[in-house]
């Protein structure tokens, strides 16, 4: 897989800038990360009254893209959901394995016995 290089990031953020600015959409293939993106569509949302503020939003998501920032912060946050399932997947076998020993240490009423 070829990547871009930073001039070409560059280049492509401003193509892309001037496009939400302009009241048009962004290219699917820019090279662009979520982070900036998103930051991009903010832009576009606001066409045509756009505030300086989502601009230079835009250029701190794409500065945060060139530096690594987005990839840590992203990485990170797969890696807080990731031990969030598995979490909740301990706390449901958790679950799970206390009904099943209740069951066969009869706190449950037995077909035909008395209940508790």
């Amino acid at each position: 897989m070829n990547h871009p290089t930073e001039d070409e990031l560059r280049g492509s953020f401003e193509e892309e800038l001037a496009s939400v600015r302009a009241g048009r959409g962004l290219a699917s293939d820019s090279g662009l990360d979520g982070q900036t993106e998103a930051a991009l569509w903010e832009i576009a949302r606001a066409y045509p009254n756009i505030p300086d503020s989502l601009v230079e939003s835009a250029r701190r998501a794409f500065a945060g893209q060139l530096d690594g920032t987005n990839a840590q912060e992203r990485e990170a946050r797969l890696k807080r959901m990731f031990e969030q399932v598995k979490r909740e997947a301990a706390n449901e076998d958790i679950g799970t394995r206390t009904a099943s020993r209740a069951r066969t240490q009869g706190d449950f009423p037995r077909p035909g016995g008395p209940l508790r």
